[in-house]
């Protein structure tokens, strides 16, 4: 095989280092954070180790002349395709990262909610909207800032209109609130949501190696029973 195979830019040296940097340093109290980004990590750590093991096949066998042609190309579709294996079953092996996020965030809205579960919330709720409308959103905004958090969370631990307040307006409070209040765990979430994007474009990266591989072998004139095309499946 003449074509150096390209190892996906995910799966590049050290590139899980810097998703990993991305998580705050409490997230290590949360088991299934610790597990989701090891396992991530594993993940890209695997894809150098499958990406750089076939084109340093790639290249021993390109060296060998006491094999044909012929038998360079099925010598490194064989080693693809047991090192991609390797790599399809780390990435089975992965939690749904996307899923503990929002775990996480509903977490926190639970938390509000229950402040806002209370005598004292509905007096404030009634209290703020009875403001006039240019002042509610307002009010609650300054409440956040001054740390009066527990009136902001009467405001915020129930849909806006008990408050008087829209729901564009409500929602982006919410989450200024979620952010000021629960701010290393809004950051695990952007990490994990990131790792998991990351993820699976690495996937992708990898199925479209998977597809040059076989257009490759069609050029080499390799039995279809040779190919690599349910590598990733």
């Amino acid at each position: 095989m003449k074509h150096r195979i390209e190892t996906p830019m995910y799966f590049a040296a050290g590139f899980s280092n810097g998703l990993i940097k991305q998580f705050p340093e409490s997230s290590t109290n949360n088991d299934e954070v610790t597990k989701g980004k090891d396992r991530a990590k594993a993940y890209f750590d695997k894809g150098n180790e499958v990406f750089t093991s076939i084109e340093s096949m790639r290249k021993a066998n390109n060296s060998d002349r006491t094999q044909t042609p012929e038998g360079r190309t099925v010598s490194t579709y064989q080693h693809a395709q047991k090192k991609l294996a390797e790599l399809q079953k780390t990435y089975n092996n992965l939690p749904d990262l996307s899923a503990v996020a929002k775990q996480i965030d509903d977490e926190i809205s639970d938390t509000l909610e229950k402040t806002a579960d209370s005598a004292y919330g509905r007096e404030a709720r009634q209290r703020i909207s009875s403001m006039p409308k240019s002042e509610r959103a307002s009010f609650v905004n300054q409440a956040i800032h001054r740390n009066d958090l527990k009136t902001a969370a009467y405001a915020l631990g129930t849909p806006g209109y008990f408050s008087g307040l829209s729901d564009e307006q409500h929602s982006q409070l919410r989450e200024q609130y979620k952010s000021h209040v629960f701010s290393e765990e809004k950051q695990a979430i952007k990490a994990l949501q990131s790792m998991h994007e990351h993820v699976e474009k690495a996937k992708v990266a990898t199925s479209k190696v998977v597809t040059d591989l076989n257009a490759q072998a069609r050029l080499a004139g390799l039995d279809q029973n040779e190919k690599v095309s349910e590598l990733t499946g």
